[in-house]
């Protein structure tokens, strides 16, 4: 089965859900569910991984100019958790969406976001940590810097090790 988590109309981000597709057979089809719970505050999901029974997700919060990303873990039908604010100042790319992000088998959550500065020309590429085990969250900052880089340039390239 493959999923898509997102806007069962992405020109105009309406109809917030996940759609899941059969490949099983030839004739593969796909439903849409939209009974994805979403945290008060926070807008919808810009990612999902699968976790455990659910998933885990970058949500950005509802206000602000540049609204700050925590990690929610959800289950389809059920509740949403925030397991971590990330710093404050952990973002989504503005121009190129998410980068990159992972789960190990272990429970390690990594994801590329950008880490504000005091203006947008100092904002710079930073790698998320989440730990399930410790419970503890962390935004890294690459260095160099490289100002302006997390607004206008991708890092392809970024590799996520896992153990």
């Amino acid at each position: 089965t493959l999923y898509r988590l997102g806007y069962a109309d992405p020109t105009t981000s309406t109809g917030p859900g996940i759609g899941f597709t059969e490949i099983s057979n030839p004739s593969a089809t796909t439903r849409w569910n939209t009974d994805v719970p979403v945290p008060s505050g926070h807008d919808f999901y810009i990612s999902g991984n699968p976790f455990g029974h659910g998933f885990l997700s970058l949500a950005p919060r509802s206000s602000g100019l540049a609204p700050t990303l925590d990690l929610v873990y959800w289950e389809l039908g059920g509740t949403a958790t925030v397991y971590a604010t990330l710093d404050n100042n952990a973002h989504q790319p503005p121009f190129f969406g998410l980068l990159a992000e992972t789960v190990t088998l272990d429970g390690l959550y990594l994801a590329a976001v950008v880490h504000n500065g005091i203006t947008t020309r100092q904002d710079g590429w930073a790698i998320a940590v989440y730990n399930n085990h410790t419970l503890n969250a962390t935004v890294l900052e690459l260095q160099p810097r490289f100002e302006t880089i997390a607004e206008l340039c991708s890092i392809a390239g970024l590799g996520m090790a896992m153990n």
